[in-house]
């Protein structure tokens, strides 16, 4: 599985010195209007041992609701780009027939969520001359790659990356900006059987409203908030160590996501991150382990203070983290921590890269399952030590 929010994180900043006189920020919402997935049905007719005929239907189910947010940073009067991060609950229908021997039949109906998709589709778009004398009105195209992850799967494994296209209309209003658009996305084939894979054509509607700002007007309290991404390298291990040599086969780590820093004085500011950092495991080699993943969100709040140099700016920083997870597969990460960190700040042309070491001693994981009161069991499986090289770019 490749990277997606990395992917993401580095699109967004390679884009943000040229977002440094317009930014847009807003949501987005829609639905599907292709299935989920592709139609299996299969019969199999009774047999010599009693065993009746049977029917097995794997249906797509209903719409999926799809909403998210979006931020847009324009490269010129007619180019810019656009990343989204959009949930999309995957619903199925499995209907099992039964044909019993006197003629009749029963049958078994189950719908529910197959999966809940993240997707996040980084867009250049290209915006068309004016449909109207006014210029509110401005059809646009756009494509580019989008990426895919998944929490609370069932029986399917979304393929993770893809490519999309899409035509839609702006109409602004003010700073307000409404734009509804069909996006198509054509995903990786998906080659996991025996689970069920998803419809690789998909088409969605979809409508943005979003909020137009200046760079100079990203201010909170009269303090100017730098705005970025930040994405990263874990030097350890996701989960514990076992004494079984072996155990946890760990797959590729990365981490990504969003940053955003107010400045309080000269030297002192406040950091806070919105970090996307999945703990994988397995292996794809037969009979070693069956990948699978535990999804963890980080949301460290650091306190930063630095120290002015001649073209580099050392600084450190700390405070608390806050962790939530969802795909858990058997883990309970442990919600809180406290970080600290060291590194540099590098500027040029608006922008700030800021390359650090970063340490997170997290809490004892918690219990999956309720116990009796006075009982202490260490049910830590995650590892408490997370030692990461993490990047951000901002402006």
């Amino acid at each position: 599985m490749c990277a997606p929010l990395l992917s993401v994180a580095i699109w967004f900043g390679l884009g943000a010195g040229a977002w440094a006189q317009q930014v847009y920020f807003g949501a987005a919402g829609g639905t599907n209007l292709t299935s989920n997935f592709p139609t299996t049905d299969i019969f199999t007719p009774a047999d010599a041992f009693g065993n009746p005929a049977n029917r097995f239907q794997y249906l797509t189910g209903p719409r999926s609701p799809i909403f998210g947010a979006l931020v847009e940073g324009r490269l010129s009067e007619r180019f810019s780009i656009e990343a989204n991060a959009l949930l999309r609950p995957m619903r199925n229908t499995i209907v099992y027939t039964e044909f019993l021997a006197n003629g009749s039949s029963r049958a078994t109906t189950n719908q529910y969520t197959a999966v809940r998709a993240w997707e996040f589709p980084v867009m250049l778009k290209y915006t068309l001359p004016p449909a109207r004398s006014d210029g509110r009105l401005r059809p646009f195209l756009e494509a580019g790659p989008s990426f895919r992850t998944e929490e609370d799967a069932r029986a399917v494994e979304p393929s993770p990356f893809g490519v999309s296209a899409g035509i839609g209309v702006a109409f602004r209003l003010g700073r307000i900006r409404i734009a509804p658009m069909v996006r198509y996305t054509r995903w990786e084939h998906e080659s996991i059987y025996p689970r069920y894979a998803t419809k690789p054509d998909q088409i969605e509607f979809l409508t943005s409203i979003a909020y137009q700002t200046d760079s100079g007007s990203r201010r909170l309290a009269g303090r100017k908030l730098e705005i970025g991404a930040v994405a990263g390298y874990p030097f350890t291990s996701g989960f514990r160590p076992s004494e079984v040599e072996g155990a946890i086969v760990e797959r590729m780590r990365y981490l990504a996501g969003l940053t955003m820093e107010m400045r309080l004085t000269g030297r002192i500011s406040v950091e806070s991150d919105a970090i996307y950092k999945p703990l994988r495991a397995g292996s794809d080699t037969p009979n070693v382990q069956t990948p699978f993943s535990v999804l963890t969100w980080q949301f460290p709040v650091l306190a930063k203070c630095r120290w002015t140099r001649h073209g580099w700016t050392p600084f450190v920083e700390g405070g608390p983290s806050f962790r939530t997870a969802g795909n858990l597969n058997g883990y309970n990460p442990s919600h809180y921590g406290i970080t600290a960190a060291a590194g540099i700040e590098m500027r040029a042309h608006g922008i700030r890269l800021s390359p650090a070491l970063r340490y997170t001693r997290w809490a004892t994981d918690a219990l999956p399952y309720p116990v009796p009161p006075g009982v202490h069991f260490d049910y830590s499986r995650t590892n408490a030590n997370a030692l990461e090289l993490v990047a951000g770019v901002s402006f």
